[in-house]
């Protein structure tokens, strides 16, 4: 018998291992402790932590630099202006009241979009039209002195009963415009005359200085000018105020005439007038009274007292004719879509 059987009997021994199995049977009924648990397929065991949620899928972002996005406009919103044409009208010496127009509408800053013009509305808007700026206009204005147009010679064709030769107008034409022509100008420029023999003509292109002589070839006063190959003179007595073919030049540009015509001259006869001058004044005054449903504004300057052959009272005339147009100036605002007071 070995020491172990001696130390410990049977007898002690037995009760030993039945409690040895009892401790061990109590371990294997208590609870267990969460944890991870597996899946039924037998994965990896799924984790009972929260997860992150899936980006969506998407199409994929553009390569390169990206535009930039629009800028913010601050301030009220651009007004969209409707520039003006002028239809400056005939009337000899009374035609000066447009220097004034267009030096009145100058500085209101109203935007003008073209200038067609008869007889002496051909010379001072052709004029205007190849001046840089204003200033450059009332030099110009300065040479056109009286004597071009009442100077010796005309009064000699006057009293021997022949036109004048118009050498001193055409010199002066010539150092105002040179060689100008006027689809070259500053603004748009059209120039109305009579063809001899032939039709009435609007001239957008050509000399300008060719184009405004034979404009102011008023019969009995100055012989026809050069144009082309042919000649050509003023069309006032015929077709003074070309309103129509100033909307199909400029569409959409409201038109406003200047209306110098001496409305006596349609029925009276004016002292000193040759028969050629008389007719011609009252063509031109007969066409003037149906302006008002042709335009969308008709300017006339209040130029009584004026007769269309004194060219002495050139200041006074423009004077005017600024004044006129300073007193419709809410009108013509309205009709450019400028802000200002209401007509």
């Amino acid at each position: 018998m070995n020491a172990t059987h001696r130390l410990f009997p049977i007898s002690f021994r037995l009760p030993v291992l039945l409690l040895m199995m009892a401790g061990l049977a109590s371990c294997s009924h208590a609870p267990r402790r969460p944890g991870p648990e597996a899946s039924p397929d037998g994965a990896a065991p799924r984790s009972s932590l929260p997860q992150a949620p899936a980006e969506p899928a998407g199409p994929p972002e553009p390569y390169g630099p990206q535009p930039a996005p629009p800028a913010e406009v601050y301030g009220p919103t651009q007004i969209q202006l409707r520039p003006v044409v002028l239809v400056l009208g005939p009337g000899m010496a009374r035609g000066f009241a447009h220097a004034g127009v267009l030096r009145a509408l100058e500085d209101a800053k109203v935007p003008v979009a073209g200038i067609v013009g008869t007889e002496m509305g051909a010379l001072l808007g052709t004029l205007y039209a190849a001046s840089r700026n204003g200033n450059e206009f009332e030099f110009g204005l300065l040479r056109l002195k009286e004597d071009l147009f009442n100077g010796q010679g005309v009064l000699l064709s006057r009293l021997f009963r022949a036109e004048s030769e118009g050498r001193g107008l055409e010199e002066t034409l010539e150092k105002l415009l040179g060689s100008k022509d006027l689809k070259e100008l500053r603004l748009p420029s059209r120039v109305l005359v009579q063809r001899i023999p032939g039709a009435a003509s609007l001239l957008e292109s050509g000399r300008a200085a060719q184009a405004v002589r034979a404009a102011l070839a008023i019969p009995g006063v100055l012989r026809a000018g050069k144009l082309g190959t042919g000649t050509a003179g003023s069309s006032g007595e015929k077709y003074a105020y070309p309103v129509s073919e100033a909307r199909s030049a400029f569409p959409g540009s409201p038109v406003v005439v200047v209306d110098v015509a001496d409305p006596r001259a349609a029925s009276a006869r004016t002292q000193g007038q040759r028969e050629e001058v008389r007719r011609y004044l009252a063509g031109i005054a007969r066409q003037s009274q149906g302006l008002d449903t042709q335009a969308d504004l008709v300017i006339r300057p209040e130029l009584k007292g004026i007769e269309a052959l004194d060219y002495s009272k050139k200041t006074e005339v423009i004077f005017r004719g600024r004044s006129a147009t300073q007193a419709r100036l809410g009108q013509i605002r309205h009709l450019v879509g400028m802000p200002g007071e209401n007509p």
